[in-house]
Formats: C-alpha cells, structure tokens, sequence
C-alpha cells in the first residue's frame, strides 16, 4: 500500500527536489522520512539518466531507475545494469540512500556516477556481448568504465555554474 502525504509535506518535498536537483550543497533536513529521502534520491537519479541518457546517445531505449537495498545488489556494489538489446530496455539498480553511509550531497554525486557508469556499459553492450566474458575482462571493462565516468563528470562538473 502507498504511503500518504500530505499536501504541505509533498510541496516540501518537491522544493527539496528542485533545490538537491540543482546544488549539491543542499544538506537534507533532518525530520525527512526514509521514504521522502528515498523519493528524493529517485526523482535525481531519474533527472540524471534522462541527462546522460541523452548526452551519450541512447535516446531510443527504455530505461528505468529503481533504488534497491544492499541485500538485492552484489556485495560491495552500489548499482548494476539488466537490458535486453532486441528490446532496447534497461533497468538500473541504484543502491537506496538507507543503505548509503555518506552525507547527502556526496550520495547524490555518487548515485550519478552509477547512472553515468552503469549507462555506458550499456552503450558497449553490444560490442562486448560477443566477447568471451573472464573475470579479468571484466575488471578491465570496470577499470575503464570508471575512467570514462570521471572523466565526463569532471568535464561537466567544471562547466557547471558554481554557487
């Protein structure tokens, strides 16, 4: 069953939404719920992929952000990706701010690295889907994916307004 909100708590929401979505400075207040900072959490990562979603080209698939607990991802994992390339439809696991232990601008930045990351092993999918997959290619595709992710993050971070 969907938790009720009232109408002075969802506007409080939407403007927290609007502030995180353009500061990272933004601290989160105190007295939100679990369920608002998760709320919060999914309407920036969703605004993130629909960013980078375009920017590197996937426009035409289907893809979706859920936030998930620890126990649902890998260990030592903060995200993963699942896509069906006939169908052109991906869904991103992104560890839910429950089980995150940092402070809430630093989360956020860390839950657009994982879009970010988890989106460009979806770019090469089709590429490396025909490669025979060995746990040393596989953390060298994760070396490289996290090189391009800080690169264009850098990149953007940098030409984003200070405030």
């Amino acid at each position: 069953m969907a938790k009720k909100y009232s109408s002075r708590s969802l506007s409080f929401l939407f403007v927290l939404i609007a502030c995180v979505g353009s500061s990272y400075a933004q601290e989160i207040p105190a007295k939100i719920s679990p369920q608002e900072r998760t709320l919060m959490a999914q309407s920036f990562a969703t605004e993130k992929l629909c960013l980078w979603q375009k920017r590197l080209g996937l426009k035409d698939w289907n893809i979706s952000v859920v936030m998930s607990r620890a126990g649902d991802l890998k260990p030592k994992t903060v995200g993963n990706i699942h896509w069906e390339l006939g169908k052109k439809s991906a869904v991103i696991r992104i560890l839910d701010p429950a089980d995150y232990r940092l402070p809430f601008p630093e989360m956020l930045k860390d839950m657009e690295f994982t879009v970010v990351h988890e989106l460009i092993h979806l770019d090469m999918a089709p590429v490396l889907s025909e490669l025979q997959r060995s746990d040393a290619n596989r953390r060298e595709e994760e070396y490289a994916v996290n090189h391009m992710v800080e690169a264009l993050l850098k990149l953007d971070r940098q030409q984003q307004p200070q405030k």
